[in-house]
């Protein structure tokens, strides 16, 4: 009789654990997302694309009763609107986040780490090798994984570079000119696109060279120095030790010769105070002919000048040699940002869930997710060719595909894929140069220390006021000497032992 009273005592209890575990999986959740993105389009409910979504959990994934909500800021809209959700714990559950955030996250505990989560997430982890997982290790802090980062599709196309030097061929073309091979030819083209009338209207009001502050500012010319500049977070190796490139070995040449370059007139002076719209529209305009910025700019060239009939033409070109036969555009594979989960998501809203589904959006097989997030209805926004592995766009606005709620606003684990991009389309062009390893230069250090965000304002501050000034000849090139001193000053000289630690670290 008491053998019987346990049995149906143990029968009951494992009745209710069973219980107790459906009903927690499917207890309601919504998860809320903040993305650093602003996409007008987008649905406030999610539009046609979370039906599909939640449709495809249930059956692929067995998850039912999860939702979740979009919230979506740009630039510094994004900044501000975040700190006051981290300020009223009114947190998001999983958000964008830069390098120079994270620690500062970590050390206040706003999130969480999450590498048992990432043990389960297979088709993320297939996914992160080589600089995909040095992307993965970048926000490491103290032995923990913290951020979900990008990946990218195997193959030359998907690789980290997108930008280089842009220059007008057609200009080229009529006046006689090779592309530039070196610096010196560089210099001989900017002459030439300024004062031999490259538009023929018999005027001298094209500049050689132009940009914005946004864009990458003669980075090929740094590269041409062995110098990789590219933003804050800049390093070069001196003698076995970490300095920043704003302070290394040959930055005063560079100034010397850009300086000379802005004597002779060849640099727009706009791109020094012009935003990188402003910037484009000049280019298109055909204000100046070479600018350095992404092979996505040089196609909004080419499709502006679609039809007009004058046989415009630019493409991305391999960076300028310099005297000593170095060269190189600098390239950064490991990101800069990268997705969070915070800790109130762990500790209360079945952070494993979530993560499922994040892994589930990098399945590229018929039961994952990857092709309709990120595409679409296969047969309504694009159709595959599985012979070539080529994609093709039926939606020829990535905005509608936007307003039905797919692509970029619902990426919650971005992976790099360009299978859309035909081989004869002059992106893919740009791209072999953009993406061939022989030109790209690298920064010796891409982790973050926390004088990063103790002293943000030595890049964008003090480095670009000296750089503006001593090109532009408000002051002489020896200023940069001044500029070295106040840098270590400042803050330099604790980010620099800092990035050294964090390096012998590695």
């Amino acid at each position: 009789m008491k053998k019987s009273i346990f049995l149906l005592l143990a029968i009951v209890m494992m009745c209710s654990m069973c219980f107790t575990a459906t009903a927690e999986a499917s207890t309601p959740i919504t998860y809320t997302i903040m993305q650093k993105y602003a996409y007008p389009e987008y649905p406030a409910d999610g539009g046609e694309a979370k039906t599909v979504m939640q449709e495809m959990w249930e059956k692929n994934l067995g998850i039912t009763d999860t939702d979740y909500n979009i919230l979506l800021f740009a630039g510094s809209d994004y900044d501000t609107k975040l700190n006051t959700l981290i300020a009223s714990g009114d947190i998001p559950d999983y958000f964008y986040c830069s390098l120079e955030q994270f620690q500062t996250f970590v050390r206040n505990g706003i999130i969480a780490p999450i590498d048992e989560y990432v043990a389960d997430m297979p088709h993320y982890n297939a996914l992160r090798v080589d600089t995909a997982q040095q992307n993965y290790d970048n926000f490491t802090y103290e032995g923990k994984h913290y951020c979900f980062t990008e990946v990218e599709l195997p193959g030359e196309l998907n690789r980290a570079g997108t930008g280089g030097v842009i220059v007008r061929t057609d200009w080229l073309n009529k006046l006689g000119l090779a592309e530039p091979v070196t610096l010196d030819d560089m210099h001989n083209v900017l002459h030439a696109f300024r004062y031999d009338d490259p538009d023929g209207n018999g005027a001298d009001d094209t500049y050689g060279i132009g940009g914005s502050v946004v864009s990458k500012m003669f980075s090929s010319v740094f590269g041409a120095y062995g110098i990789y500049m590219n933003g804050a977070t800049s390093w070069m190796l001196q003698d076995g030790k970490l300095v920043h490139s704003t302070v290394a070995d040959g930055v005063k040449d560079v100034l010397t010769v850009l300086q000379q370059w802005y004597k002779e007139d060849l640099i727009d002076p706009d791109m020094f105070i012009i935003e990188d719209q402003q910037a484009q529209s000049k280019y298109i305009a055909g204000n100046f002919g070479v600018w350095e910025n992404t092979v996505w700019s040089a196609n909004n060239a080419r499709v502006a000048w679609d039809g007009a009939g004058d046989g415009f033409l630019c493409n991305v070109v391999a960076p300028p040699t310099g005297p000593e036969g170095k060269m190189g555009y600098p390239v950064n594979p490991v990101k800069s940002f990268g997705y969070v989960m915070s800790t109130k998501c762990a500790e209360t809203k079945d952070p494993a869930r979530l993560c499922k589904i994040l892994d589930w959006m990098l399945n590229l097989d018929a039961d994952g997710g990857f092709m309709t997030v990120t595409y679409g209805l296969e047969g309504t926004h694009y159709s595959y060719d599985p012979q070539t592995d080529m994609i093709t766009y039926l939606t020829n606005d990535f905005s509608e595909l936007y307003k039905a709620g797919f692509s970029n606003p619902i990426r919650l684990l971005p992976a790099t894929d360009r299978r859309w991009i035909a081989k004869d389309d002059p992106r893919a062009i740009d791209f072999s140069i953009s993406n061939n390893l022989d030109n790209w230069i690298l920064s010796a250090f891409s982790g973050s220390v926390p004088a990063m965000d103790e002293y943000p304002d030595l890049f964008t501050g003090l480095w670009t006021t000296y750089f503006t000034k001593i090109v532009t000849g408000a002051l002489p090139v020896d200023a940069y000497d001044e500029y070295v001193k106040e840098f270590y000053e400042q803050g330099g000289q604790e980010m620099t032992d800092q990035a050294n630690e964090a390096l012998a670290a590695m």
